[in-house]
């Protein structure tokens, strides 16, 4: 999920991709596929769980970015603004962008631990390798 989210990510950095989109297709996929590869329900569920916890990160960390762009925005509208203006919507950028790694970090391992090592391989190649 870590580096799912990442890969998302960067594609929202260099403006290469809708990565709202991306990230969810990707989920839906790892979802489907989980009920797929994994037996036990008890850890489809687990699984599951995790994989809505990363969707809800990267939510919240969207949010957090829509509010950053908001403030520049109202910045620019602003023909005394100033640098500081500027960076003050910036102040909570780089622990938002820790909360959201810190966070997908926290969904993987739970995601990983409701798997076994060769539904973890199957799951990625699956979602990653583009079989779904």
């Amino acid at each position: 999920m870590f580096w799912i989210g990442l890969a998302t990510l960067i594609m929202l950095i260099t403006g290469s991709g809708d990565d709202t989109r991306a990230f969810r297709m990707r989920a839906k996929a790892m979802r489907e596929n989980v009920v797929e590869i994994v037996p036990d329900g008890a850890r489809v569920n687990a699984a599951k769980v995790a994989i809505n916890d990363a969707e809800k990160v990267f939510g919240e960390h969207r949010a957090r970015l829509a509010l950053i762009g908001v403030c520049i925005e109202k910045a620019d509208r602003n023909f005394d603004a100033t640098e500081a203006d500027y960076l003050r919507c910036q102040e909570n950028l780089g622990s938002g962008w820790k909360k959201t790694a810190d966070d997908l970090i926290v969904a993987e391992i739970a995601l990983r631990r409701a798997l076994s090592a060769g539904e973890w391989r199957a799951l990625n190649e699956q979602v990653m390798g583009g079989k779904k």
